[in-house]
């Protein structure tokens, strides 16, 4: 194998631990996918924990440059249809891309294993998106393109719904089209409600 051996085993890791559980995968199974043998993968890492946490780290990081954007790099909106626009890239980036979608259904399977992943979970499926929510409707609401109400409730009113879907798509691939299109309309719903039209 090449230079890029301790990525590619990140990469057959990720795969098998989404589709069997950290459980149900073994370093013999992934050394063997890789064409290499299990020895040849301590050399790059000491244990499948080891594995497991260097997986981890990776879909943090791609998730955090793909799906979400920090306070400094995020664009706040200076109109509705931006918002709606915006969001709807969001959500489509979420639901479709393989390795944030491999990634979600790996802390799916794995949240009741330990109190870590656990954690990750939450703060992936929740605490992250509210709160990136939240810097982007707290300037919404100055600027009177939402209406004033209690902004926590306001981000959990817009990301529950959204989070549903996402599962729902997740369990269900093949309803991936509707599923996308249901998240889209409620964007839509969402600004027909907590919106405030210009006139």
């Amino acid at each position: 194998m090449s230079g890029n051996t301790k990525e590619r085993i990140l990469e057959v890791a990720l795969d098998m631990f989404s589709q069997y559980g950290y459980a149900g995968t073994n370093l013999r199974e992934i050394a063997a996918e890789l064409g290499i043998t299990k020895a040849a993968l301590y050399k790059h890492y000491k244990s499948k924990e080891d594995i497991w946490n260097s997986t981890m780290d990776v879909f943090d990081d791609y998730y955090k440059k793909n799906a979400l954007k920090s306070g400094k790099e995020m664009k706040i909106p200076s109109t509705l249809e931006e918002f709606k626009a915006q969001e709807k890239t969001v959500i489509k980036v979420i639901m479709t891309n393989p390795m944030i979608r491999k990634g979600r259904r790996l802390l799916t399977i794995e949240q009741f294993r330990d109190e870590k992943t656990a954690a990750t979970a939450t703060n992936r499926f929740i605490t992250t998106n509210v709160e990136r929510l939240k810097l982007i409707f707290a300037p919404m609401i100055k600027n009177g393109l939402l209406i004033d109400t209690d902004i926590d409730m306001l981000a959990l009113a817009y990301a529950t719904p959204i989070s549903a879907l996402i599962q729902m798509c997740d369990r269900e691939p093949q309803k991936q089209e509707l599923t996308l299109k249901r998240a889209e309309e409620f964007v839509d719903y969402f600004i027909s409600i907590y919106g405030i039209k210009r006139t």
